[in-house]
C-alpha cells in the first residue's frame, strides 16, 4: 500500500508541477487481458490445461507534459478492469472432469507513460516510448463451473479477495487455507504507441505486463512455487481538455 501511494504522490507532483498550458484529457477503451502462469509440473500428463483473454475496459483522466520540444510525459490515473477464464480438463475417479473460471478484478492504476513525439502535420503526431504502471486490486468476481462426465456438480459465483499471505485457519480438526486471488499491489510496464489525429483526440495502445509474481506469499514465509503475471493490450481514445 505505501508504494501505491508513493506512485500517487509521484503523479500529484509531476501533474500539478506543469505550467497550466498542458491539459488534463480524459480516457477511455476496451482492454484484452489475461495472465501469464507458470506452474511447477505435476506429471499428471493428462490434465489439459487453456487460459483464455477476455475484454474488459478501463476509464481515468490523465496529464500531458511537454518535457522538451519532443519528449512528452503522461501521468493517469485510471479505473481498469482485468480478467482471464481458463479451462483444466483431467480424470478424477475414472470420470472425466471439465473445470471452467472465470475472473474479473478491479483496480486501480497509476500509469507513467514517456515518449518520443514525431510530428506528421500541423495536426497530427507519432508517438513511441515506453510506460509503467502501479495497481491496487480493489476486488472483483469469479465464477467457477464443474462437471464430471458432462454432468454440472459446481455452479457458482464468489467474491475476489487480494491478499498479501495466505491466511491458515483451523477449525473443526481441519486445516483451510485461503491463498485469495493475488497480491494486490501490481507493478508492471511495456511498450506504448500513439496516434495523434486531430489537436485533442488520439488513439493510444499499451502492451503491459507484470514485472513480479503475482501470487500470495505463503503464512511461513515460504514463496510461491508457481508464477502469476498480468498481461493487457489497452487500446484508449483521449481527449485532451
Amino acid at each position: 500500500m505505501r508504494k501505491i501511494c508513493f506512485l500517487q504522490l509521484i503523479f500529484i507532483t509531476i501533474a500539478f508541477s506543469a505550467d497550466a498550458q498542458r491539459g488534463w484529457g480524459i480516457t477511455v477503451g476496451p482492454n484484452l487481458s489475461k495472465i501469464k502462469v507458470t506452474e511447477e509440473q505435476s506429471g499428471n500428463d493428462q490434465e489439459f490445461y487453456k487460459i483464455s483473454p477476455v475484454i474488459k475496459f478501463q476509464v481515468g483522466i490523465y496529464k500531458e507534459i511537454k518535457a522538451t520540444e519532443s519528449i512528452v510525459i503522461t501521468p493517469s490515473l485510471l479505473f481498469i478492469k482485468k480478467g482471464y477464464k481458463t479451462l483444466k480438463q483431467d480424470i478424477l475417479g475414472g470420470q472425466d472432469r471439465d473445470r471452467r473460471y472465470n475472473f474479473h478484478p478491479s483496480y486501480v492504476q497509476l500509469p507513467i507513460d514517456v515518449v518520443y513525439r514525431a510530428k506528421l502535420n500541423d495536426k497530427r503526431a507519432f508517438d513511441i516510448g515506453v510506460g509503467v504502471y502501479g495497481a491496487y486490486g480493489l476486488g472483483g468476481k469469479g465464477h467457477q463451473e464443474i462437471k464430471l462426465d458432462g454432468n454440472t456438480v459446481i455452479d457458482n459465483s464468489f467474491d475476489l479477495v487480494f491478499l498479501n499471505k495466505t491466511k491458515v485457519t483451523h477449525e473443526n480438526g481441519g486445516v483451510t487455507v485461503n491463498a485469495g486471488y493475488s497480491r494486490p499491489l501490481d507493478i508492471g510496464g511495456g511498450i506504448v504507441l500513439n496516434y495523434i489525429f486531430m489537436d485533442n483526440l488520439s488513439l493510444k495502445l499499451n502492451a503491459d505486463h507484470s514485472f513480479f509474481n503475482l501470487y500470495s506469499k505463503y503464512s511461513n514465509g515460504d514463496k510461491p512455487v508457481s508464477k502469476k503475471y498480468n498481461q493487457q493490450l489497452r487500446l484508449s481514445l483521449n481527449y485532451t481538455l
